[in-house]
């Protein structure tokens, strides 16, 4: 499968690198602090490894933040930084909760990505489900009818493919995408419009907001099982009929 990925206008090639192209201003990553905690995100000397599922706005000459978008480069790369700022509480949109960041910042002719050539390993197709299903923390600008392109993406770059259709990648984004204010509800079921207006479910927390086998067999069984017969779905199997008496 051959990556579709094509190299943003405000980047630059030389050689095997991409280089921020911009006479002006500042390229910022904005990378959650949590990120760093679970080793998504490692400091390497003067460099940064990344993961290239992110949030990024270019800062004009005069101090203004344009419109924060997605990186979408959904594997593992190098990049090097001219500064790196840490932001407590920072919101980045109206619809997000405050979290603690860590600002990259890139100039003119500063490394955004030391090489193109990113190793094919398998290992950065497990990072993509870690971030997307098992960390359950994605940038705020992914949107959610684009999800399922990110796993394609990742595949591709690492010179393989999945055997499995397009539609049970849509399954598996459609059951971790939640509505912010009832988590038990799957987003694709609201009425909401912004598609980055979602909560995402970790895989481990599902078995509370399903039923009571779905609860035993989890890794959270406590508050699994007792979310899942406090919950206002019906279920009249025999193991419910058992366990609620």
């Amino acid at each position: 499968m051959e990556s579709k990925y094509k190299v943003p206008a405000f980047l630059k090639r030389d050689d095997e690198s991409l280089l921020f192209n911009n006479n002006e201003g500042e390229l910022v990553f904005f990378i959650p602090e949590v990120y760093f905690t679970r080793k998504d995100a490692i400091l390497l000397g003067e460099y940064v490894q990344l993961f290239g599922v992110l949030d990024y706005a270019i800062k004009d000459g005069n101090g203004k933040f344009g419109k924060l978008r997605p990186l979408k480069f959904p594997t593992v790369f190098m990049t090097r930084p001219s500064e790196i700022e840490k932001v407590k509480a920072l919101k980045l949109t109206k619809t997000t909760e405050p979290a603690d960041y860590r600002l990259l910042k890139y100039r003119k002719n500063d490394i955004v990505v030391d090489s193109v050539r990113v190793p094919q390993d398998v290992d950065n197709m497990e990072w993509l489900f870690r971030i997307f299903v098992i960390n359950s923390r994605l940038p705020t600008t992914v949107r959610y009818d684009e999800m399922h392109e990110y796993f394609i993406e990742n595949a591709a770059l690492n010179g393989t493919k999945y055997k499995l259709s397009l539609q049970l990648f849509g399954i598996l984004v459609s059951k971790i995408a939640r509505d912010k204010k009832d988590p038990a509800k799957v987003f694709r079921l609201t009425d909401i419009k912004d598609m980055t207006d979602y909560a995402v479910m970790s895989c481990a927390d599902m078995p509370k907001y399903m039923s009571p086998y779905a609860s035993i067999v989890s890794q959270n069984w406590d508050d699994a099982v007792i979310a899942s017969i406090l919950s206002d779905k019906k279920e009249t199997s025999p193991l419910m009929q058992v366990m609620t008496g």
